[in-house]
């Protein structure tokens, strides 16, 4: 059973990066404040004694992603020959990795994790740098040739398609059905939602808009399509990455926002509509949720156990 446990969770976090923000060295001179990415692999569970009590845990080995010549590659790279103030150092960031680690598969298991190993690579910074840019650009195209579409006649009932967007693997198109929704419970004056198809390799949006809006609601708009279209690319990347999606789909709120393959592509969108809107993360998903709270039955502890397990997950 455990096997089982050890595959799925290898699988959901092979490809996936987290990143973690503060004080590795656990100072005050704010020499190891920085921001790190890290993967994870747990290589075995085992049984360990904690306090007295037998408990499982998750032997972990993690890549550590460095710039180039930053000072932790050396001390992480030189565990050979430690001195007692690199043993402290790095037993104190094994626990932070520890803690990082447990956290992220909390939703998913109930093991402890333990370091095994810290592989430090040296990444090369403008390759991500332009990845990045590559990928919003795409973004603000889609979005851009939607709001041209859609402005014409902000109350007109049509389905359009765009595209093609991106490139090799990474190319799709987008179909937007506008004002068709037979849904009664629509977030009005403007609602809007997504779907990735991966048979069609297609990005689908349904834009729908109160008949007494007008060109207000293009602002809004804008927002919301950052938003869904960056969640949808992020589930995009997750089927080209070979996501172990479950094979159940859970309707009762709390089980299926918090879910990994979710929370994934929910930073994305509310990351992205946080950076665009120049708001807080935390003021983002408040408001999304909370303009939910009816259609879905959300109470307000259920918003914030929602909340709370998303920045749990991406420690943000």
């Amino acid at each position: 059973m455990r096997d089982n446990e050890k595959d799925n969770i290898n699988r959901i976090f092979k490809n996936k990066k987290l990143k973690w923000c503060g004080n590795f060295l656990g100072d005050d001179n704010g020499l190891g404040e920085d921001c790190y990415e890290l993967l994870f692999q747990i290589k075995d569970i085992k049984p360990l004694i904690s306090v007295g009590e037998s408990y499982d845990y998750a032997i972990v080995d993690v890549i550590f992603f460095l710039k180039e010549h930053h000072f932790l590659s050396k001390i992480i790279g030189n565990n050979k020959k430690e001195s007692i103030d690199t043993l402290n150092f790095l037993l104190h960031l094994k626990h932070k990795l520890q803690n990082t680690i447990s956290k992220v598969i909390k939703p998913m298991s109930d093991l402890r994790v333990t370091i095994n190993d810290i592989i430090p690579v040296i990444v090369d910074e403008t390759e991500n740098i332009n990845e990045g840019k590559i990928n919003r650009s795409v973004i603000r195209d889609v979005i851009r040739d939607i709001i041209n579409v859609v402005k014409k006649d902000l109350h007109a009932t049509k389905i359009f398609k765009l595209g093609k967007y991106g490139e090799d693997e990474n190319a799709f198109i987008v179909l937007v059905r506008q004002n068709l929704s037979d849904d009664n419970d629509l977030l009005l004056p403007l609602d809007v939602t997504g779907y990735w198809d991966d048979d069609k390799n297609t990005v689908e949006v349904e834009i729908d808009i109160d008949e007494n809006a007008g060109n207000e609601v293009l602002y809004n708009l804008i927002g919301e399509l950052n938003d869904v279209v960056s969640h949808e690319l992020e589930h995009k990347r997750q089927y080209l990455d070979n996501y172990d999606f479950p094979d159940k789909e859970y309707k009762q709120p709390l089980r299926y926002y918090t879910q990994p393959h979710e929370i994934e592509a929910q930073l994305a969108g509310f990351k992205r509509l946080a950076k665009l809107q120049k708001r807080t993360l935390d003021d983002v998903m408040m408001d999304f949720f909370q303009k939910r709270k009816k259609k879905y039955n959300l109470s307000n502890t259920t918003i914030k156990k929602i909340i709370g397990r998303i920045k749990e997950y991406g420690q943000v």
